[in-house]
């Protein structure tokens, strides 16, 4: 099962981190983004806005993914 994280302002609508069991058609963030907005109501993971990381390395929508991956997803980070 891959564990799913989501930081920031987007654990207050995706909840805490899980572990859940990519379906067979989701093989990279892009398709990940998609099936995790379907299941979450108002879930606001569209990029570019919201960076994935998998594996503690930030990466872009095309990366492979696996159940046996750490994936987080993080908003924007400002400060002052």
């Amino acid at each position: 099962m891959a564990k799913i994280e989501f930081l920031g302002h987007l654990s207050d609508t995706c909840g805490p981190a899980q572990n859940i069991s990519l379906p067979e058609t989701v093989t990279q963030i892009a398709g990940l983004r998609d099936w995790l907005n379907s299941r979450f109501e108002n879930a606001p993971l569209a990029p570019p806005s919201i960076r994935a990381i998998v594996n503690g390395a930030v990466v872009t929508d095309d990366k492979v993914i696996s159940n046996t991956d750490i994936i987080a997803f993080f908003p924007p980070v400002g400060g002052g």
